[in-house]
């Protein structure tokens, strides 16, 4: 099991998207208020983009050893979510009021 991160990785100037994971939850062309500040957070922020990257590339290691590893990405998806809902918490739901 992979020992829990303090803090993003170094490295944070990779393309974003592809890779393994899921991306519909962060559209910014969606009419959805949080998935839409979702996509844009992830695409211009660069403090979420590095937990973005680190999941994916916790997403490919696990999924080439699936058969010979326990290691989730349980830390990353967390930190991910953690940062994207700091992004989006003053900016999501503003049009409600």
């Amino acid at each position: 099991m992979a020992a829990k991160s303090k803090g993003p990785p170094a490295k944070a100037k990779d393309p974003l998207p592809d890779g393994d994971i899921d991306l519909k939850m962060f559209d910014p062309e969606s009419k959805d208020p949080l998935t839409s500040q979702r996509g844009i957070c992830l695409e211009k922020d660069c403090s979420v983009r590095v937990f973005f990257l680190a999941l994916r590339e916790c997403t490919q290691r696990v999924t080439a050893k699936k058969k010979f590893t326990k290691e989730t990405c349980e830390p990353e998806v967390i930190e991910l979510m953690e940062a994207l809902d700091k992004c989006v918490a003053d900016k999501a739901f503003v049009k409600l009021s």
